[in-house]
């Protein structure tokens, strides 16, 4: 396992889900790869996600397909760096699903494993998420500590809720029953926040509501065999490295706790990170660099969804 000194540098980002569009493998169609790893996905999923979304656009939304798709384009994005000769990157880290990209981006494991992986692991959460109905809450404008005493009212009031992603200043998301989701909205006007969205997602991920998915996630892994990582990689749900020991556990239960994302950033800012990439479709987590620390330059590497659509 690499250590922490030596990190400075360039850092590859990779999103995870919620930017999903039609659109979204239009830049990475030309990737010498995308045919093959396209005809993987529609054999994982059971179906062709672009092709449906037509009829259909809400299919991108569900777990299985939105992790497929995210995870492609940014391993797409990864493959296309590395052909224009492009350097490699000192420490790299994803958010959510795309800890998967960045473990792929790193060498722990090749393209059809981290598909075939990916797909797995949402099977897992999907089942996890079998039981009473959940989602999740994207705030803006109000601060972890005042979200974290939040859910803790709505959890005495007896609904799941928690803080599941702590992005930037003043930009979270929740997770929880969606009767936990409603009484937040409700509570959450007292404090004026400048945004109030339900995300997209098929589930309350990261958190309590995912615990059964750590345990058969974790045998998955340890099927996968990861290799040796070439360069160090952000522990989404630490802000830290991935540990050399305990690695396969640190992975499965991620699905299960908050991702802690300005944290890594700003790890990955202290160890002489200057420039922040972000590789794959969108550019959120380019946004979220400027709020988190604008001394480091952050760009998203294809276009954003607001422009690609």
């Amino acid at each position: 396992m690499p250590s922490e000194q030596g990190a400075g540098g360039v850092a590859w980002l990779f999103p995870g889900q919620g930017a999903q569009s039609p659109g979204m493998l239009e830049p990475f169609k030309v990737a010498p790869d995308f045919g093959p790893c396209y005809e993987q996905i529609c054999t994982l999923a059971g179906l062709d996600p672009l092709a449906c979304a037509t009829a259909s656009p809400d299919i991108l939304n569900g777990n299985l397909v939105g992790s497929l798709l995210t995870v492609l384009a940014s391993s797409l994005a990864v493959d296309m760096q590395r052909a224009a000769g492009e350097p490699e990157p000192a420490a790299v880290a994803g958010y959510s699903v795309g800890q998967w990209t960045a473990l792929y981006a790193a060498g722990a494991l090749d393209k059809p494993t981290l598909l075939s992986l990916v797909a797995r692991r949402a099977r897992c959460m999907n089942d996890a998420a079998q039981g009473e109905p959940g989602g999740m809450l994207a705030v803006i404008g109000v601060t972890a500590a005042r979200l974290e005493t939040l859910c803790a009212e709505v959890r005495d009031a007896g609904h799941l809720l928690q803080l599941t992603n702590d992005n930037a200043p003043g930009q979270a998301t929740l997770g929880g029953s969606m009767a936990g989701l409603a009484l937040a909205e409700a509570k959450l006007t007292v404090f004026k926040p400048r945004l109030v969205t339900r995300v997209p997602v098929a589930g309350a991920w990261h958190t309590e509501q995912m615990r059964p998915a750590v345990a058969p996630l974790a045998a998955i892994i340890d099927e996968a065999a990861l290799q040796p990582l070439r360069f160090p990689v952000i522990d989404n749900t630490s802000g830290r490295w991935l540990p050399a020991q305990g690695l396969t556990q640190a992975l499965a239960v991620q699905v299960a706790v908050p991702v802690r994302w300005q944290q890594g950033v700003r790890n990955l800012v202290a160890l002489g990170v200057h420039t922040c990439l972000e590789l794959g479709y969108g550019d959120l987590l380019t946004r979220f660099g400027f709020f988190i620390d604008r001394s480091v330059r952050h760009q998203a590497l294809v276009p954003s969804p607001r422009t690609a659509r």
